[in-house]
């Protein structure tokens, strides 16, 4: 990567950014072909980043002083809530983790995402980094398993993330719409 990257935990003045960020990269806001190069299923407000924040957290990528990536991770707990990730997290116990002895619960898994990087960014180690910071909030937290979920359609953003531990281990439907569940032993 020729451009210096930084990665950080999220500060207030950061969330300005990060909505402006994801806006660019919603599914609703962009069209068919701009799907292609990858998009978020899913937006939030500024207080559900606050509040991912106080949970686990938000790793930010800045590169050139602007915000150019982020990732959240949650614990499972803090995403019941949400309906999709519910019938994930409601589920934990059914998924076989690849190189995990025990089955995974829901005081052990932290979720991972919503990650979405810069247009101009991918492809150049950003997910990694942010990744590993995800990883290491969730280490520090307790946790022994990491989750998360793509769309089938966003082959860009699965297909990065399985270059990463995560592996697929089953699959949820939400509003018509399929996901691959991808998880791993952290």
């Amino acid at each position: 990567m020729g451009t210096e990257l930084s990665i950080a935990a999220l500060q207030d003045s950061d969330i300005q950014e990060i909505a402006k960020l994801q806006e660019e990269n919603l599914r609703a806001n962009l069209t068919a072909e701009q799907m292609l190069d990858g998009y978020l299923s899913l937006g939030f407000s500024d207080e559900q980043f606050r509040a991912f924040n106080r949970d686990l957290g938000v790793v930010v990528a800045r590169a050139e002083g602007k915000v150019v990536g982020y990732c959240c991770v949650s614990s499972a707990t803090f995403n019941a809530p949400f309906p999709i990730l519910d019938q994930i997290v409601s589920g934990l116990s059914d998924y076989d983790i690849p190189g995990a002895d025990e089955k995974p619960t829901e005081t052990t898994t932290s979720i991972y995402g919503p990650a979405c990087i810069a247009k101009d960014y991918r492809g150049q180690g950003v997910l990694k980094f942010l990744f590993d910071q995800a990883v290491t909030l969730s280490v520090v937290a307790g946790y022994a398993f990491c989750f998360s979920f793509v769309s089938v359609e966003n082959q860009r953003s699965l297909v990065a993330h399985l270059k990463l531990p995560f592996q697929e281990v089953g699959k949820v439907s939400f509003n018509e719409n399929e996901y691959s569940v991808i998880a791993c032993k952290i």
